[in-house]
C-alpha cells in the first residue's frame, strides 16, 4: 500500500486546522499488540435531524498492529450489530480475508467477503472473492472542531475508524452502515459503502467514489454529513499539490436512491446514496473562500501565482452567489499579469487562456458563469 501525502490548508480563523485533502496513515509501532483491538460505538453527540427524527454516528475503531494481526472491528446501534473481522496484511491499515457481518439481534441480516473496491476496467463482480488486501480508511479520525468542520487529530498512535452506523430515529428507525476503504495510491481513491438497513431487513446497498483525500462523516446543522472535495478540480489549474479542490457536503439519500453496481458511482451522483447541500452551508464556504484568497494573494508576494488557489476560490464564490464579483477580480488579475501558471512543464492555461478556461470549467461542473 501506498502512504497518502499531507495536503492541508489552515485556517488562521477559529478553526484551526480544515483539513480538506488527503492524510498519511502512519504506521503503528513495530511492537504493538498482536491482540484484536476493538472499540464499540465511538459516539458523535446526537443531534436533532431536519426530518424531525434523532440522527446519532457510533463508529468502531482500531490501531492497526503488527503484520498477521486479527483485526476485529465492531460497531452497534440499538439492536444493530455490525463486524468487521480479518487479519492485518501490512502493519499499516490493510486487512486480509476481511468478513463484514450485519447482525440485528440474534438474525444475520448479511454477511459478506470484503472485496478490494473498483475504480476502473476490469470490474470487480459483486460478492466475488478478491486474494489482494483492502486498505482501511477512517471516517472519523479527526476531532470535531466547534463549526463541525474536521480538524487534524494529532494523536498517538494513528487509531482508524473505518467502520460507523448512522441511526435515524423517527416512527421507524432506519440505519446505514458505513465502510470506508482506500485503492492504495498516494492520494487517491477513497470509497465508501453503505448498507441500508429499515425495519430489521437489510434492503439496499452503493458505493460511492470520493475520489482524493477521504470522505469526513460529522454532523452539521442537525444533519450526519459527509465532508469531500470536488476532484474535478485536481490537475486541471495547477499540479495536484496547488489544486485547491472546494469543499463538498453531503448528506444520505434515501435507501431508494442507493444503486447496487459492481463500480463505484462518483460521491453526490444518482445512485451513489448520497446527495449535495454544500450551498445549505454558505458560512463554510464563505470560510473556505476566504482562505483560499488569502494564500493566493501570499502566493504573488513569493513569486507564486497560485492559479489552483484562484479557481478554487472562484468556484467557493459561484457557490456563494457571488459569480460577477469573482470575475471582475479575475479580470483584474489578468490586467496586473498575475496569471502566470506554476507549473509551466504541464502545458496548463496562463494569462486570457486561463481565463477562458476557467470559464469554460466552472460552466461545464455546474458551478456559474462567471461574468
Amino acid at each position: 500500500m501506498q502512504l497518502r501525502s499531507n495536503h492541508l490548508w489552515a485556517f488562521a480563523t477559529a478553526m484551526s486546522t480544515l483539513l480538506l485533502f488527503g492524510c498519511t496513515s502512519q504506521p503503528a509501532s513495530e511492537t504493538a499488540s498482536t491482540t484484536p483491538t476493538t472499540r464499540v460505538n465511538a459516539p458523535i453527540s446526537p443531534t436533532t435531524a431536519r426530518s424531525g427524527g434523532v440522527s446519532t454516528i457510533s463508529c468502531g475503531s482500531y490501531v492497526p498492529a503488527s503484520q498477521g494481526a486479527p483485526i476485529s472491528i465492531t460497531s452497534s446501534s440499538g439492536p444493530l450489530r455490525v463486524t468487521l473481522k480479518g487479519t492485518e496484511a501490512s502493519g499499516y491499515n490493510d486487512i486480509s480475508g476481511g468478513v463484514l457481518t450485519i447482525a440485528g439481534g440474534s438474525a444475520t441480516l448479511f454477511k459478506s467477503a470484503l472485496v478490494q473496491p473498483d475504480v476502473g476496467p476490469p470490474p470487480v463482480p459483486t460478492g466475488s472473492l478478491n486474494s489482494y488486501p483492502v486498505s482501511l480508511g477512517s471516517l472519523t479520525n479527526f476531532k470535531n472542531g466547534g463549526s463541525g468542520l474536521p480538524v487534524y487529530n494529532n494523536a498517538q498512535p494513528p487509531t482508524q475508524y473505518p467502520l460507523c452506523i448512522v441511526a435515524t430515529h423517527g416512527p421507524m428507525t432506519s440505519y446505514s452502515i458505513l465502510l470506508e476503504v482506500d485503492t492504495g495510491g498516494a492520494h487517491c481513491c477513497s470509497v465508501v459503502d453503505t448498507w441500508a438497513v429499515t425495519g430489521g431487513k437489510y434492503i439496499a446497498y452503493s458505493s460511492a467514489l470520493v475520489g482524493n483525500g477521504y470522505g469526513y462523516l460529522t454532523t452539521l446543522d442537525g444533519q450526519s454529513v459527509l465532508i469531500g472535495e470536488d476532484n474535478r478540480f485536481a490537475y486541471v489549474f495547477d499540479n495536484y499539490a496547488g489544486s485547491a479542490m472546494p469543499i463538498r457536503i453531503y448528506r444520505l439519500s434515501s435507501p431508494q436512491n442507493h444503486t447496487l453496481t459492481s463500480s463505484p458511482v462518483t460521491l453526490g451522483s444518482t445512485g451513489s446514496g448520497w446527495t449535495d447541500i454544500t450551498k445549505q452551508f454558505p458560512a463554510i464556504v464563505s470560510k473556505e473562500a476566504h482562505f483560499f484568497l488569502v494564500q493566493y494573494q501570499r502566493g504573488l508576494s513569493e513569486q507564486y501565482s497560485g492559479l489552483g488557489l484562484l479557481a478554487g476560490w472562484a468556484a467557493d464564490e459561484c457557490v456563494l452567489g457571488r459569480s460577477a464579483e469573482a470575475g471582475a477580480y479575475i479580470n483584474s488579475q489578468l490586467k496586473a499579469g498575475h496569471l502566470i501558471s506554476s507549473a509551466p512543464g504541464m502545458g496548463l492555461p496562463s494569462g486570457a487562456a486561463f481565463v477562458t478556461a476557467l470559464k469554460k470549467f466552472l460552466i461545464s461542473t455546474g458551478y456559474c458563469n462567471l461574468s
